[in-house]
């Protein structure tokens, strides 16, 4: 069955990317085995090929890159041309968007690690490096510490093979000292419902309002839960407001990279060419299909295809918490 994933992403720190002609843009997706950061021992280079020792661990997925800094994450995303049928076979990414999360007037002295190192390694062999580089480590897991006096920031891969990260403040950390500054980005706002929205070139990015925690110390390890939100400062930069919490125990913030996807297709070739959101968060989705079943909804418009060759257009309404409330065949 071909069916495909229609998901409403947090990119904030990476960047998912979505347009504002979304037909035309694919999300970042990840292999099966997950995000592998590389540690970069000479073997990345920049725009114009020369060495870029700034970077210090670099992720790649199948249409971008999550590059790791010393004070901020970059992340860069190919847009490309999946707008009919015809063009499913071409690769070539018609547009290249970067966006950094910059952590302001974080510390100098922060320390990179990887964490869980995969078993296998890389050799390079490239202009750069035409004697090789070789045994290049790779890690599921990268911490900046203290990249805020006692402050530590952690990204990896989720359970979906997505990036998430977290800020860990540890006993001693401030977490009014966090403040998070988007480059490349054309605005920035909290949404009425506590997610972080930021609009792009690309179309508009949200992210769900954060989760916090601590453990609590016992075998279980309990998690108490700590009210926090996104707070917006004068400069636009981003902090996180947090209530009072054990200050003799870890906080973790955790803001989760994606509000909710779900499946949607049925027995054959489905294709998603356009995707919008009303005022109030429902998510439009119109596509064509070669599909006869699991398409329309009871009661719909047109419960049939009204097609003779088995290819017709379909349209769909998600609500915002991502419950499908109707979807029907459209045209002939």
């Amino acid at each position: 069955m071909k069916s495909f994933i229609i998901a409403i992403l947090m990119v904030v720190l990476s960047n998912s990317l979505y347009s504002k002609s979304i037909e035309k843009t694919e999300p970042i997706t990840y292999s099966k085995s997950g995000i592998e950061f590389i540690e970069n021992k000479g073997q990345i280079v920049d725009a114009r090929g020369k060495v870029n020792r700034d970077v210090l661990f670099l992720a790649s997925a199948e249409n971008g890159s999550v590059s790791i800094y010393k004070d901020k994450i970059s992340f860069s995303f190919f847009k490309s041309d999946i707008s009919s049928l015809e063009n499913l076979d071409k690769t070539s990414p018609l547009e290249i968007y970067r966006l950094d999360m910059i952590f302001e007037n974080s510390m100098s002295l922060a320390m990179a690690s990887g964490e869980d190192e995969f078993p296998d390694y890389n050799n390079y062999y490239l202009p750069q490096c035409p004697n090789g580089i070789t045994f290049v480590k790779k890690y599921s897991r990268v911490k900046l510490s203290n990249i805020y006096p006692n402050i530590d920031f952690v990204i990896y891969a989720n359970s979906d093979g997505k990036v998430q990260y977290d800020f860990i403040v540890k006993k001693g950390g401030n977490p009014d000292n966090i403040r998070l500054k988007f480059a490349g980005a054309l605005g920035n706002e909290i949404t009425e419902n506590g997610n972080l929205s930021v609009e792009t070139p690309f179309g508009m990015l949200e992210q769900a309002k954060p989760v916090s925690y601590q453990i609590s110390n016992n075998e279980s390890e309990t998690r108490d839960t700590i009210k926090s939100s996104f707070s917006m400062n004068s400069d636009k930069s981003i902090s996180f407001s947090v209530a009072k919490y054990d200050l003799s125990k870890a906080l973790i913030i955790d803001p989760p990279n994606r509000l909710w996807g779900t499946y949607f297709g049925g027995s054959s070739y489905d294709l998603s060419q356009s995707v919008v959101l009303d005022k109030t968060l429902n998510v439009y989705m119109a596509g064509s299909t070669f599909s006869n079943t699991n398409i329309a909804t009871s009661g719909a418009h047109q419960q049939t295809s009204g097609s003779t060759t088995g290819y017709d257009v379909f349209i769909t309404k998600f609500k915002p918490d991502g419950t499908r409330e109707w979807s029907t065949f459209y045209g002939g």
